[in-house]
């Protein structure tokens, strides 16, 4: 396990490849107490000391999941990243190297697990790519 500041990347499958592209998938470990700066700040280093090209990290908070994405492949903008992961269920937005956003509770899908939820959205986005 890889704990960045309590963010965790809990499993060897936190780093999925698609395509030629290793991502990270970091989940806050603290259920939501951590800064939403840390979450961005984690992102950013586990693409320096992991050796990833993108990464998608979340914070499950009481009312809301929020976002952090970060890309350094000029084919992955995680501007659109972020709103393709969380289009008609909650709002993002950034800039093509780092972008955030949120899911308000209510708009969890009841019948998915929500890594399973970010994890197909994700890779729907790289596949239209």
């Amino acid at each position: 396990m890889l704990d960045l500041f309590g963010i965790e990347m809990r499993h060897s499958r936190d780093i999925v490849t698609l395509g030629s592209e290793d991502w990270a998938v970091l989940v806050d470990a603290q259920k939501g107490n951590s800064n939403d700066s840390l979450l961005g700040s984690a992102g950013d280093l586990v693409i320096t000391i992991a050796g990833v090209n993108d990464v998608v990290a979340y914070s499950i908070r009481e009312g809301d999941i929020r976002f952090s994405i970060r890309s350094i492949n000029s084919e992955i903008k995680a501007n659109l990243l972020v709103r393709r992961i969380l289009r008609d269920v909650g709002f993002g937005g950034g800039h093509e190297a780092m972008a955030g956003g949120f899911l308000p509770s209510k708009n969890i899908p009841a019948d998915r697990k929500i890594d399973t939820f970010i994890r197909y959205r994700a890779i729907s986005f790289v596949n239209g790519i």
